[in-house]
């Protein structure tokens, strides 16, 4: 694959999928089942403000959003060879989960350290729904890739 290619690829697929993942996660926060404002919690990791929190935090989160894109990029195409659209997505939602499944527990260690006293109350909601989320941005890389190269 060429870096032209490989550029792209990551760049659409974190890029759509982080969209979906951030739509998902403020979904569930405004609906009021869980403390998923993950984007506003990112930020106030730098800013140690609530009310600066939100554009810092869509930065970080899009680039760590492209960067996770360019890992699956390389383990779907690179290292399994995928071919197909359906595989591209069975694979990249078995690896959203175990992505999720790594990230809720660094989310509880981290989650005691934060600035903001709002985001240090870590339930089993928060986590369950930020593994979904997790899920949700694998199997979108995967529909994204399957549908670019999958064929």
């Amino acid at each position: 694959m060429a870096l032209a290619e490989f550029t792209s690829l990551t760049l659409t697929g974190g890029v759509i999928a982080t969209i979906c993942m951030t739509i998902y996660t403020t979904i569930i926060h405004r609906l009021g089942l869980a403390n998923t404002d993950m984007v506003r919690a990112v930020g106030g990791f730098y800013s140690r403000s609530y009310e600066n929190a939100l554009g810092i935090g869509l930065i970080v989160h899009f680039i760590a959003g492209i960067l996770f894109s360019a890992v699956y990029v390389i383990v779907l195409n690179n290292v399994l060879s995928l071919q197909g659209f359906g595989t591209f997505v069975i694979a990249s939602t078995i690896i959203g989960f175990i992505h999720g499944f790594v990230f809720s527990f660094g989310m509880i260690i981290l989650s005691e350290h934060h600035p903001l006293e709002r985001f240090r109350d870590l339930n089993s909601s928060v986590i369950f729904f930020h593994l979904v989320g997790h899920v949700i941005y694998g199997a979108v890389i995967g529909m994204t890739l399957g549908f670019l190269i999958g064929s």
